[in-house]
């Protein structure tokens, strides 16, 4: 339930010369909640090609999304490649494979009978979160937690709230499908930057798809480096922002000499 203020060290630590644009997802950070039913990918889609219409509807640009902002840019740039100039994939290359037909009848079981997101939950002090965070991401500094807990939440009836629509908890209609999307991978013909944390105790993600990591990389035409950001998990923008940034800026700089 990320957003954009998530990379806010990051862009500190880059040179001022770069023009970026840091995009809250519809349902997350300060974009307006759907009225209703969960959110379709494909239309989140539609949302980053408006506004890259918008930015820039000539030139390519360079994209960069981080977890489920990954998998969307990824998706994004396989249809549209002649749009983006560069990706970086930021710890999100894509789901598990759903191999398990019984598996996939059921999340679809769960998509009808559970179409109500629950109810948001308050968060009566904020330094409660703030420790939450910095459980889950150990090697987040105390002041960035403090910043993170604020930017994620607002404040509303004597309590906090998360942003982030919880409908986004609801299930896809169609859930993620590997062997359909790899298909895409192929079209991806710019450079492609790899950006990985360390499989550490608390990288739940990485842990879940490491063992096709390089299936997945051998399907990229023009991956120009795989780098893994040491000790730090999976919120990279936030346990080493300063190291995705330095990785970030070699890679774009190389691009543009």
């Amino acid at each position: 339930m990320d957003c954009a203020l998530s990379f806010q060290q990051v862009i500190d630590a880059l040179p001022e010369t770069y023009d970026i644009y840091a995009l809250n997802w519809r349902g997350f950070g300060g974009s307006d909640w759907q009225a209703h039913g969960y959110y379709e990918r494909m239309v989140m889609l539609q949302d980053l090609h408006a506004v890259l219409n918008h930015i820039s509807p000539t030139a390519p640009l360079h994209l960069i999304g981080h977890s489920m902002g990954s998998m969307l840019a990824t998706h994004y740039a396989s249809l549209f490649p002649e749009r983006i100039h560069s990706l970086t994939m930021a710890e999100g290359f894509g789901m598990p494979v759903l191999n398990d037909a019984t598996d996939i009848r059921q999340r679809m079981q769960r998509f009808v009978s559970e179409p109500c997101a629950k109810t948001p939950k308050p968060i009566h002090n904020l330094d409660t979160l703030v420790l939450k965070l910095q459980k889950r991401n150990p090697a987040m500094n105390i002041e960035y937690a403090h910043f993170m807990a604020q930017a994620l939440t607002k404040y509303q009836n004597n309590a906090w709230y998360y942003h982030a629509d919880p409908k986004h908890d609801l299930p896809q209609a169609h859930p993620y499908d590997w062997h359909r999307l790899k298909t895409l991978w192929p079209h991806l013909s710019m450079p492609v930057l790899w950006l990985q944390g360390e499989a550490l105790t608390h990288n739940h993600y990485l842990k879940q798809v490491q063992n096709v990591l390089a299936q997945r990389q051998a399907l990229l035409p023009n991956l120009y480096a795989s780098i893994t950001l040491h000790g730090c998990g999976h919120m990279l923008q936030w346990e080493a922002p300063q190291a995705f940034a330095h990785t970030l800026h070699e890679f774009l700089r190389q691009l543009d000499t």
